[in-house]
């Protein structure tokens, strides 16, 4: 389980690009998006409805994962599973997923290009991923390298395979998700202003 948590990045990068990508760019395109505001709805509404279906998606794709979890823990020999890390592991894949759904969702709503959309959310959590990650490495100690590791997925990934749920990354990854869904509203609400 320690192996798989730790790719997380993988489908963070690969995926999360391909499902936020047609999420409002194709609305937008297709000009279904004016059809859509005209429904009773608002359009925080409509942004949190596509957020929660990419979501949705997201957790399903590795809620089937724990497939492996129940074939582990009816032929462990000798030995049973802690399920505590297990689930701490889940939670932190879940949490950093929907943060960087909620950056698909934006990078959609800025763009009618849904090519576009996935290479601007590919952009962006590449850089929070795998940018960050580098930067922990060039600076490992100071005032700097407290700053890079303190917002690095994979430092905070590595403590919740270890079962170690803190509340500063679940903090952080709630507050990016607010932010994003945030300006991706205000992004949608524009449109009237045009």
């Amino acid at each position: 389980m320690k192996i798989m948590f730790s790719m997380f990045w993988l489908p963070s990068l690969v995926v999360v690009p391909m499902i936020t990508m047609r999420l409002l760019a194709e609305e937008k395109r297709a000009g279904t998006l004016e059809m859509l505001m005209t429904a009773p709805v608002t359009d925080f509404e409509v942004v949190f409805a596509k957020y929660l279906g990419a979501v949705t998606l997201y957790t399903i794709m590795w809620a089937l994962t724990g497939f492996y979890v129940l074939i582990l823990q009816r032929f462990s020999v000798g030995s049973t599973l802690d399920l505590g890390p297990i689930f701490s592991g889940y939670l932190g894949v879940i949490v950093i997923g929907q943060f960087f759904i909620a950056i698909g969702l934006l990078a959609s709503s800025m763009t009618n290009n849904q090519i576009a959309a996935a290479l601007m959310s590919f952009a962006v959590v590449f850089l929070l991923l795998i940018v960050l990650n580098w930067l922990t490495y060039l600076f490992p100690s100071g005032v700097m390298g407290k700053v890079f590791h303190a917002i690095s997925s994979f430092d905070q990934m590595e403590d919740f395979q270890r079962g170690i749920v803190d509340i500063r990354p679940l903090v952080l990854y709630a507050s990016g998700t607010a932010l994003a869904l945030f300006i991706a509203t205000r992004v949608v609400e524009s449109r009237k202003w045009r």
